[in-house]
């Protein structure tokens, strides 16, 4: 029986967290000993930030940069859930676990297709993130469904027929342990750590600040998939974000909220100073915070698929 944590041993050693929370549109590699989170760039379309929340600072065009300072993985068969069992990440061949990869029934797999060799040099990705695959499973929130009716192409049969379940989502939560706020680092990006209740919230963005039109949502889908060798899909009705969802510890439920929604309570709070009223009162209307633009959801590689192999437990992860 796995514990409710998903990593116990790991957290009794590491109480301190550390929370990634990256909103938007981004392609994941899930490559052999690291995630890697491609940011399509859509030029001034999208901001791309990373940092503190409310004090993230403009990701650098080009950067590639890699978390680090975050706690070695400990996890063993015994601490994984039976609902997490399709996530866990092998070293190879081995019963080592890497770590937990991001779930298939909440992701849009667009199974074992590389990215374009090309993809950096014309200029088709704005930043590149380099995570460590995290000891707790990672939560993907917000998610859209995917119909068969609003995706089409050529492998739209392959990946999307036949599969009434598929979802997208546009918040993913990678939560880590780490000893010392001061060691974390994301590459030569300038980010201080904010250590609170045990927490520290490191928010990345790659969305846009105004309410999305329909063409820009097709535009979002089509510069994620021209990252990709040989995948052909287009996206042919618009998708939504659900309702974020408020229970992920050390977060706080507007964290969550893409920027669009952020710019709304920026707007009410600003005039509620110029006006001189009680700015605490702006939290009682719930009107500004409502509703949602967000457009860009994430795509996930290379999900390997587990036939109960010996030694793990009989688990199938969905192609």
């Amino acid at each position: 029986m796995g514990s409710d944590n998903g990593a116990e041993s790991s957290a009794v050693k590491n109480p301190l967290k550390l929370n990634v929370i990256l909103h938007g549109l981004y392609l994941f590699d899930q490559a052999e000993d690291e995630i890697i989170a491609y940011i399509p760039d859509l030029g001034t379309e999208h901001q791309y930030k990373a940092g503190n929340w409310l004090t993230e600072t403009n990701l650098e065009e080009h950067a590639d940069v890699r978390l680090s300072g975050v706690s070695p993985n400990h996890l063993t068969l015994a601490d994984v859930r039976p609902e997490d069992q399709d996530s866990v990440k092998f070293q190879g061949d081995t019963d080592i676990i890497t770590g937990y990869m991001l779930a298939g029934r909440h992701n849009f797999d667009v199974g074992n297709a590389i990215v374009r060799p090309a993809a950096k040099e014309c200029h088709c990705i704005h930043a590149t993130i380099r995570l460590p695959y995290p000891p707790k499973p990672i939560k993907s929130l917000r998610r859209i469904r995917i119909t068969e009716g609003s995706i089409g192409g050529d492998d739209s049969e392959r990946l999307v027929a036949g599969h009434p379940d598929l979802e997208g989502s546009t918040v993913q939560v990678l939560t880590y342990y780490f000893d010392d706020e001061n060691d974390l680092r994301l590459g030569d990006h300038p980010w201080e750590p904010a250590l609170a209740d045990g927490y520290v919230n490191l928010h990345i963005f790659s969305e846009p600040e105004r309410p999305p039109t329909d063409d820009h949502v097709r535009h979002s889908f089509q510069a994620c998939i021209e990252l990709l060798a040989g995948v052909d899909l287009v996206l042919k009705a618009p998708l939504r974000a659900g309702i974020p969802e408020k229970t992920i510890p050390g977060v706080h439920e507007f964290e969550l909220q893409d920027l669009v929604q952020r710019q709304r309570w920026l707007t009410v709070l600003g005039r509620g100073i110029k006006e001189g009223r009680d700015v605490n009162t702006i939290w009682d209307d719930p009107t500004p915070f409502f509703g949602s633009g967000s457009c860009c959801y994430c795509m996930t590689l290379k999900k390997p698929l587990w036939l109960g192999r010996p030694g793990r437990p009989g688990t199938m992860g969905r192609m």
